[in-house]
């Protein structure tokens, strides 16, 4: 390629630039009066490096540090405006942010613009020979082409001038994530340091999404310290329960179990650590039924943490972090069928469903537990606290689809106290059982259950207990509460009554 005829397309790419940036700035700024948002601004300014750089290009030629600079800025754009983007990625049809244009909201459009540079600086030298022979060890004079791109990114470069000085102001100002619109007046400018203060939070690569692993048997948090007091609880018990029976579960499992649940006829199931799925006999002393799931090939479960029966021959298991795996007792299979599924076991179980379940309020959370509930066929978990938020969530998941329901933080019911300086997000409820038509929670903290109206979405109860310091699970037979524990490299279940 020519050293003139790449000059021309560097010009007029650099003017396609321009011009975008003049369409935001007059158009979409000054006749619609919409204001950019902090990320927009540096989109903006990351463009007018892009340009800057082209212009440079042009005057001394390809020399490697511009070359470098322009690839490194479009990266940065390209991260810059796909972390502007991905908040409303999941949004519902046509929602989002500030104007479209062409169907896509402005501020997706520089993640299109910086992919473009890169792609378009690699087709100019794929299709050049010698870069090399564009360099100049002085200056290159510049056409009337080049001059004329040059005079209009000036102007447009005035115009964001006067539109960021309307809307942020001189500093210490700085923008804001959610702008007014843009006003001549200057009695409705709102200058604001405010963003300041985004630079006092913790600084992670993933931001908010950096949230610790939960507690587990063998993997104790160091997030979170575990008070097992009743009288610290956030709520007062109103009943009492003692231990009338325990046993410890010898029968060998390849890692702690995680949870229990029992089908109602003779049988539990218990998962663990390492995603051993074993159904056990009625008196928890012989296997009746074993695998071990391939989490890594498919959704990744992480930890079962949860898990329930749906009827007498059908479970499901819940990972940390809200993944599902459902399974039938099913012994037709073959080991090939079953391979992609299980690395032992495969004649045991089918897999009847694999997937995750989508949360709203509860996103930024984990669970420890599950239930099912017949009454209305639904899915039922808890979040558990995190050093960096604490909630206590009930979400529903409607079996028949596994979309999300419903979510709510519960109330309390009439003649339940909630102590000062307490909130129900200090519970850590590693265990989730249905009995009647309610919900029974077991927190780790405080050595509580919580009695949960699902209908009236109250707490109505509070049973208080002793002596099970690490509660992992909870399960009722027949009219029996259990609640399984993990001590000292043992699993303990615990029968209790009033």
């Amino acid at each position: 390629m020519r050293q003139k005829t790449f000059n021309a397309i560097l010009s007029l790419a650099a003017l396609g630039i321009a011009l975008v940036l003049g369409t935001a700035s007059f158009y979409l700024g000054f006749i619609d009066k919409e204001s950019p948002c902090i990320i927009c601004w540096a989109a903006r300014m990351l463009m007018i490096g892009v340009v800057m750089f082209a212009f440079l290009i042009i005057r001394y030629g390809p020399k490697p540090k511009y070359v470098g600079w322009i690839i490194l800025i479009a990266v940065f754009g390209m991260y810059a405006s796909f972390h502007h983007a991905s908040g409303s990625f999941a949004w519902d049809i046509h929602q989002g942010w500030w104007a479209e244009l062409i169907g896509a909201h402005t501020y997706t459009w520089p993640m299109v613009i910086h992919a473009t540079v890169l792609l378009f600086t690699a087709f100019l030298f794929l299709s050049t020979q010698n870069v090399y022979s564009f360099v100049s060890p002085s200056f290159k004079p510049l056409n009337a082409l080049t001059k004329t791109v040059m005079l209009i990114f000036m102007f447009v470069l005035g115009g964001n001038m006067v539109q960021a000085f309307i809307s942020t102001g001189y500093p210490p100002n700085m923008g804001v994530g959610n702008p007014t619109r843009l006003s001549f007046n200057p009695d409705y400018w709102y200058w604001t340091t405010d963003s300041w203060k985004r630079l006092q939070r913790p600084v992670s690569l993933r931001k908010d999404w950096n949230v610790e692993a939960p507690d587990l048997p063998s993997q104790p948090s160091d997030k979170w310290s575990f008070n097992t007091d009743p009288a610290a609880a956030p709520l007062a018990a109103t009943r009492q329960l003692t231990i009338s029976a325990q046993q410890t579960i010898n029968v060998p499992l390849n890692a702690p179990a995680t949870d229990i649940a029992y089908n109602g006829n003779g049988q539990y199931f218990i998962p663990t650590e390492k995603w051993g799925l074993y159904l056990l006999d009625d008196s928890l002393g012989n296997i009746k039924r074993f695998a071990v799931l391939d989490h890594l090939n498919g959704a990744n479960g992480r930890v079962p943490v949860g898990s329930a029966f749906f009827n007498e021959h059908e479970f499901g298991v819940l990972g940390w972090n809200k993944t599902y795996v459902f399974f039938k007792e099913d012994g037709a299979l073959s080991a090939k069928e079953n391979y992609p599924s299980f690395i032992e076991g495969y004649e045991h179980y089918a897999v009847t469903a694999r997937n995750i379940y989508n949360t709203i309020r509860a996103r930024m959370f984990h669970v420890l537990s599950m239930a099912y509930l017949p009454e209305n066929n639904g899915v039922y978990t808890i979040t558990v606290p995190n050093s960096k938020s604490s909630k206590l969530i009930v979400s529903r998941f409607d079996k028949s689809d596994n979309l999300l329901s419903e979510e709510f933080i519960p109330g309390i019911a009439q003649g339940l106290t909630l102590r000062e300086g307490k909130a129900l997000g200090d519970y850590y409820v590693t265990g989730l059982t249905a009995h009647q038509g309610q919900l029974y929670a077991v927190s780790k903290s405080f050595s509580q259950i919580l009695q949960i109206d699902p209908m009236r979405r109250e707490i109505v109860n509070v049973y208080q207990f002793s002596g099970i310091p690490n509660p992992q699970g909870i399960v009722f037979k027949g009219d029996t509460l259990q609640i399984l524990g993990y001590e000292n490299g043992k699993n303990m279940l615990y029968s209790l009554t009033e």
